[in-house]
């Protein structure tokens, strides 16, 4: 997966992009695919947001190219016949397919959920208040440091509140998903 690159975080307006490589392979074709999530130049416009880039081989042999942006229009370039296609367009029935996203009403949340936990840090961010949201988030990163520092003084082993470790499927599960 890509990283997320956040900027604005002290000063500015806060944004988070995609950037990064991407390698995917097919074990049974041997196809590679490289992609390139592209950050936001200095200087740049609209037009250079969510761009991507990459390209599809075979062995050593470039089959294709791709460009455009993640979250639009991303073309294929036949290198072998020069044509150029639409490979993606998320459309608004290919965007109503998106996972929905689950909300617990705050009232419910217990007090390490993420709306919860950030909640000063966030309403900072509404009110356009940089300063204070960083304050915000150092007094909060200070304090979960602190009760890492206590822990490890007390020999107390962490151990999530909200998530459990599947170890057939090597993954964290959210206690409540369903």
């Amino acid at each position: 997966m890509p990283y997320a690159h956040c900027k604005g975080i002290l000063y500015g307006t806060m944004t988070v992009e995609l950037g990064g490589k991407v390698i995917i392979e097919c074990e049974k074709s041997s196809y590679v695919t490289e992609l390139e999530f592209k950050l936001k130049p200095f200087f740049g416009g609209s037009a250079s947001i969510n761009q991507i880039s990459g390209k599809i081989k075979s062995e050593d042999e470039v089959l294709a190219s791709l460009d455009g942006h993640w979250d639009g229009e991303v073309y294929l370039n036949d290198l072998k016949n020069g044509t150029r296609n639409i490979f993606w367009n998320p459309t608004s029935d290919i965007r109503k397919q998106r996972l929905k996203r689950h909300i617990v009403v705050f009232e419910e949340q217990t007090e390490f959920e993420s709306e919860r936990l950030w909640e000063h840090v966030t309403s900072a961010i509404n009110e356009g208040d940089q300063n204070k949201a960083t304050e915000e988030k150092y007094m909060l990163e200070e304090a979960q440091r602190k009760g890492t520092r206590e822990r490890k003084e007390n020999g107390t082993e962490w151990s999530p509140k909200l998530f459990t470790y599947d170890v057939s499927g090597n993954e964290w599960q959210y206690k409540y998903e369903e």
